[in-house]
């Protein structure tokens, strides 16, 4: 008790330090809403009516630098930035994601022997975890009902994963929900919103697919404690061998992962934040 009350005093010391009001606390300690009083929500509800939903996988394979909820940590940090920028309320990240199996094209491109399930590749140490599509739409309406109930009129399902079925999955949920309920559910797509590798130059904005360099770097953008580079050998790489996918089964030593700079990872949070920002405008406008 004695903790929480120095946090809130020193919480309302840079509130006055910066002039602000005491109700735009929430700004300051942004907490995702599982874990906010209701009062705050109120007053997001109150201020915006914003509410942001992740969704993608949170235990799925990314190689042996990046922790396994890339795709979640990616969707939960965008709409936390988001909440923070509109000063509405944003989620945990619904863990759900959907993927098929290697087609023989895939298996041959990436050098795969076995029949082989979204990332769970033979040659890595753990094994992924998917949803099936009635489990994503079960748990996706779940959430809309308890924001849409909740008040909440701007509500924004924001998705990163890539896999097969993924995307259109979470919009046909959205439209669906949309028309029934006669209130738009608004989709965001991370990897869509990024256009840094058509408005700059150097491999690393536009080369990289699962794990390698452009999702590298957006982790290294949100969150660079939780990448380690140096797990991954130095030159050329093996898709079947690291997780990284690429257009063929040896990965050049340009590309990768271990060539990402913090700098690079900056400048591609800041292109995304910056588009996802300008897309929610026009969406509420």
């Amino acid at each position: 008790m004695r903790a929480a009350c120095v946090y809130t005093c020193l919480l309302q010391s840079i509130c006055l330090a910066l002039a602000l009001d005491s109700d735009e606390l929430i700004i300051l300690n942004m907490l995702s809403a599982e874990y906010m009083r209701p009062n705050d929500i109120v007053k997001a509800r109150e201020a915006s009516s914003c509410a942001f939903i992740p969704i993608s996988p949170s235990f799925e394979w990314h190689s042996y630098h990046l922790p396994l909820a890339v795709d979640s940590l990616i969707a939960e940090e965008s709409s936390k930035k988001l909440a923070e920028h509109f000063n509405g309320i944003y989620f945990r990240t619904l863990s759900c994601g959907l993927d098929v199996w290697r087609n023989d094209s895939e298996k041959e491109m990436w050098g795969l022997t076995e029949d082989t399930f979204g990332m769970n590749f033979k040659d890595v140490p753990l094994q992924s975890e998917y949803a099936t599509k009635d489990d994503l739409a079960r748990m996706l309406e779940n959430r809309l009902d308890a924001v849409r109930g909740s008040g909440f009129n701007n509500i924004f399902v924001v998705n990163h994963h890539g896999g097969k079925g993924q995307q259109d999955t979470v919009d046909e949920v959205c439209a669906i929900y949309s028309k029934s309920h006669q209130q738009d559910i608004f989709t965001l797509n991370t990897a869509r919103l990024c256009s840094i590798g058509k408005e700059r130059e150097g491999i690393q904005f536009r080369v990289g697919g699962h794990a390698g360099l452009v999702e590298t770097l957006y982790v290294m953008g949100f969150r660079p404690d939780l990448v380690n580079t140096d797990e991954l050998p130095e030159g050329a790489l093996r898709v079947n061998e690291t997780g990284i996918l690429h257009s063929e089964a040896d990965i050049a030593p340009e590309f990768n992962p271990r060539n990402c700079t913090q700098a690079d990872a900056d400048a591609v949070i800041e292109n995304l934040m910056g588009n996802m920002i300008k897309r929610v405008e026009e969406l509420i406008s």
